[in-house]
């Protein structure tokens, strides 16, 4: 990945998602991966929406989400 300017670039996005999703108090993976199934229409017209926080506060609101995260 450091070889190069691309994987750098990645390297530095994937960090950023694990650190925010670390600092939001969610479990990286999980939210990984309940993002990446998200429909990618609604992540455009709502970003917001798909933040580690909000994702967060989905868990919160909607206890039948933290059997799944966990």
């Amino acid at each position: 990945f450091r070889k190069s300017e691309l994987g750098r670039i990645s390297l530095d996005i994937l960090r950023s998602l694990i650190m925010t999703a670390t600092a939001a108090e969610v479990s990286p993976r999980a939210y990984l991966t309940w993002a990446l199934s998200q429909p990618e229409d609604d992540i455009k017209k709502k970003p917001h929406l798909y933040t580690p926080l909000a994702y967060r506060e989905q868990l919160t609101a909607a206890p039948s989400l933290q059997a799944i995260a966990s």
